[in-house]
């Protein structure tokens, strides 16, 4: 049996009907990418987001059918200001 995984979605502007229908169509997993949606001026603007995906978007998806996993990172474009503490942190979001 053939499974379709979506490389790149963003799960945190997806509705629950959009992870159904994801499921309906044959895709079994998916990869959900951090991203800037918010102002990320800071380290915990950015771990709040990490959280989000890590937490509330993985079990809606699983309610939904769909397995997904999770790519955390420092956009570029969006380096905050406490960028050295992140980098501190971002250690203790990956063990979990």
């Amino acid at each position: 049996m053939t499974q379709y995984i979506d490389a790149h979605i963003h799960a945190d502007v997806r509705s629950f009907e959009d992870f159904g229908k994801m499921a309906q169509a044959g895709i079994k997993k998916a990869v959900t990418c951090a991203h800037d949606v918010y102002r990320m001026s800071t380290k915990d603007v950015y771990l709040d987001h990490y959280d989000r995906l890590l937490r509330t978007e993985t079990k809606r998806a699983r309610e939904a059918g769909l397995e997904l996993f999770v790519a955390i990172g420092i956009h570029p474009e969006a380096i905050p200001r406490d960028v050295d503490r992140l980098i501190e942190e971002l250690s203790d979001v990956l063990d979990n």
